[in-house]
């Protein structure tokens, strides 16, 4: 990129296409003018004398806008442009922001859920009304649904702004098939012929509760375990707390050395 009066040409035989390029004089950036109240210098990338990438400019543009949405700015008015002068080969860069205010999540809104109360959602969120917008605590609140291991897909949707407010709007789609299964069997040197199985159900009766069954079986070792998961058990002062907990039976014969 960068080269505008580049030219080439082809010679075709029986066996062979030849193609050579001549890439003449490129474009090199003359001029960078930056009129911002947001500091974007270190994202500014260019240098004068540099060859003019447009690939490069796109980029420089996105990460702008991350960084102002990152600080909480969503409100921003950004206008970048490359003003190329083909005759001298040159090219002159604007970039021009105004980073407007702060803006601060809002409500939250559910739609999707079947068996799983809203009390359990929300309690996964990282995108708190009041807080200052990020993107961070967005991509916070997707992992963290999507490790309660009850749902199929969730889309967080922050698009809708109303006077610097965004309200969150989620869309969950539950599990469709709860119920994971693994088994196997094996050898070992010591305990001889041994198999095992695991049976997990998602969602279990509802509101993302998680039980699994474990087992594992050899001459040596028997092995029966019971784990039980529900979140949002209790709150605390405003605190959520998760319940884990997990039984069972374990017995090792081991006749030494």
């Amino acid at each position: 990129e960068g080269f505008y009066d580049a030219s080439y040409t082809i010679k075709e035989s029986n066996t062979t296409v030849s193609i050579q390029i001549k890439e003449n004089k490129p474009v090199r950036v003359n001029n960078i003018n930056i009129s911002s109240d947001f500091d974007i210098n270190s994202l500014v990338t260019f240098h004068k004398g540099e060859i003019f990438n447009a690939s490069k400019f796109i980029d420089i543009k996105k990460n702008i806008i991350k960084s102002l949405l990152d600080s909480g700015y969503c409100s921003y008015d950004l206008d970048t442009k490359a003003f190329v002068d083909l005759q001298n080969h040159t090219v002159d860069l604007r970039y021009w922001l105004q980073k407007g205010d702060v803006c601060r999540f809002g409500d939250t809104h559910i739609e999707g859920l079947e068996s799983i109360d809203e009390d359990i959602v929300t309690s996964k969120v990282m995108a708190k009304k009041g807080d200052i917008f990020s993107t961070k605590a967005t991509k916070e609140t997707i992992n963290k649904l999507y490790g309660l291991q009850a749902f199929d897909s969730v889309v967080v949707n922050v698009d809708r702004k109303i006077y610097n407010v965004i309200p969150v709007d989620i869309k969950v789609q539950e599990i469709k098939k709860p119920y994971h299964i693994e088994y196997g069997a094996g050898y070992d040197t010591y305990a001889g012929p041994r198999v095992h199985a695991k049976l997990i159900k998602h969602n279990f009766m509802g509101n993302a509760q998680r039980l699994i069954l474990n087992m594992a079986w050899s001459s040596q070792e028997q092995l029966y375990t019971t784990e039980f998961f529900k979140p949002v058990w209790i709150n605390l002062h405003g605190y959520n707390v998760d319940l884990d907990i997990k039984g069972g039976y374990s017995n090792l014969e081991y006749d030494g050395f």
